[in-house]
């Protein structure tokens, strides 16, 4: 388990002024949804935040479902905040994004994928009963989320979750990734992470998810 945040990366970037300064990050899965993001700091450490993400250009020489790929960037691109609506101050300019160097960009890919991904082992729990009974997001901008555990998957190692209360009306962000269901997690090395990029089309009840799925009920 990660106690202390870790900045693997580090690049050299320029400021208005055309003076360098040095930038930070790193990934990680420490937050309320273990949802794998990126932590990022300036070199003094007075601007900073963990919920960053990645926009790759897309890749001809990969699926089309590759995460992160978009037609929206041309270079590797750390866009601020959850919900893309984050302007934070870097070096006297407000900014959404931040351009990355190409091999940068491309290592902190792979470890996303790698984090949102099945993983196996025994740095991976066998136990059920180490899942908490539920995960709660309370950052959505309208009302909290939460999903209950439904059923176990012992082969894979994975607990799944179903989204267990329903939008208000309005509520536009529950159209997205913010709220998908069910949700596969498992615990490695004592973190509890959300494998958001092992993808299923099951749907339905309870009920229907273990059928569907396979799962053991844990009680």
């Amino acid at each position: 388990m990660d106690t202390q945040p870790s900045y693997d990366y580090q690049f050299q970037f320029e400021d208005p002024s055309g003076q360098e300064h040095l930038f930070e990050l790193g990934t990680h899965c420490r937050n309320t949804i273990g949802d794998p993001r990126i932590r990022w700091r300036t070199e003094e450490g007075f601007v900073a935040g963990k919920w960053g993400s990645i926009k790759f250009p897309e890749d001809h020489s990969r699926s089309m479902h590759t995460p992160y790929m978009t037609m929206e960037v041309s270079e590797p691109t750390l866009v601020f905040g959850r919900f893309e609506n984050s302007r934070p101050t870097i070096y006297d300019m407000a900014r959404e994004s931040l351009t990355l160097p190409a091999a940068v960009g491309a290592d902190i890919r792979d470890e996303l994928e790698a984090l949102g991904s099945v993983a196996q082992g025994n740095r991976v729990t066998d136990d059920p009963h180490a899942f908490p009974a539920a995960i709660t997001d309370p950052g959505l901008p309208i009302e909290p989320a939460r999903w209950s555990r439904i059923g176990w998957d012992a082969e894979q190692r994975i607990m799944w979750y179903r989204l267990a209360n329903y939008p208000q009306l309005g509520s536009t962000e529950w159209d997205h990734e913010t709220v998908t269901s069910p949700r596969p997690y498992q615990i490695e090395h004592g973190t509890l992470i959300w494998r958001k990029h092992h993808i299923t089309s099951a749907k339905g009840s309870a009920e229907e998810l273990i059928e569907q799925l396979g799962l053991e009920e844990v009680s």
